[in-house]
C-alpha cells in the first residue's frame, strides 16, 4: 500500500477534506459546506479525546483518526449525516472500517478496534442501526447538537474505556 500513518496536526485539521465524503453529487454546495464542517466538527472532538487521554492521534490519506495505544489501534471514521439517510452514512462508514483495517492490517497494532463517529444519534428508523454495530463489533459514537460534545452507547464504553477512559464519564444514552 506504501501509506505510512503521520501524526495529525491541528492546523491541519480543516483543510485535509475538501469534499464532503458520501454527500452526493446533487447536494448543492451549502450542504456540502454543511457536511464538511460537521465531518472537522467531530474529527476535531476525537484528536482532542485521543489527546486528553495521552495518545496522539494520527491520520493518513485514507484514515480519519488513527490512535495507537500499547497493542491497541482504533479506526475512527467520522461521518457527517443527513437525517433522513443516516444508514446510508453508517453503512459507508462500517465498510472503510472494514476496508481500513484490511489495507493496513501489517501497519497496525495487533488488536484492531473499529468506531464510527456521527453527528447525531441514530433513532427513530435508524435506531436499530446502534445495534447492528454492535453486533459487529463496531462501536458508535455521535455528536449532541451538532458541537463537539460527544456521547456513546453501553458497548462502546466497553470497546473503548480502557484506552480512551473519558468515555465512561459520558451520560448514559436513554433507550429508545
Amino acid at each position: 500500500m506504501g501509506d505510512s500513518v503521520r501524526p495529525k496536526k491541528a492546523k491541519g485539521l480543516q483543510a485535509r477534506r475538501s469534499t464532503a465524503e458520501g454527500v452526493p453529487a446533487r447536494v448543492p454546495t451549502v450542504e456540502k459546506e454543511r457536511a464538511n464542517t460537521q465531518h472537522w466538527i467531530l474529527e476535531k472532538a476525537v484528536v482532542d479525546l485521543c489527546s486528553a487521554s495521552g495518545i496522539a492521534p494520527l491520520t493518513n490519506r485514507h484514515m480519519d483518526v488513527l490512535a495507537n495505544s500499547g497493542n491497541v489501534s482504533i479506526i475512527f471514521e467520522m461521518k457527517s449525516c443527513y437525517p433522513l439517510d443516516m444508514a446510508r452514512s453508517l453503512r459507508h462508514a462500517v465498510w472503510q472500517l472494514l476496508e481500513y483495517r484490511y489495507l493496513y492490517r501489517n501497519a497496525l497494532n495487533p488488536e484492531v478496534r473499529l468506531c464510527a463517529v456521527v453527528e447525531r444519534r441514530p433513532t427513530g428508523t435508524y435506531q436499530w442501526m446502534i445495534g447492528f454495530l454492535e453486533h459487529l463489533g463496531v462501536g458508535i459514537i455521535w455528536g449532541n447538537g451538532g458541537g463537539s460534545q460527544l456521547n456513546c452507547n453501553d458497548f462502546t464504553k466497553q470497546l473503548l474505556g480502557d484506552i480512551l477512559p473519558q468515555i465512561k464519564d459520558w451520560g448514559t444514552a436513554p433507550k429508545l
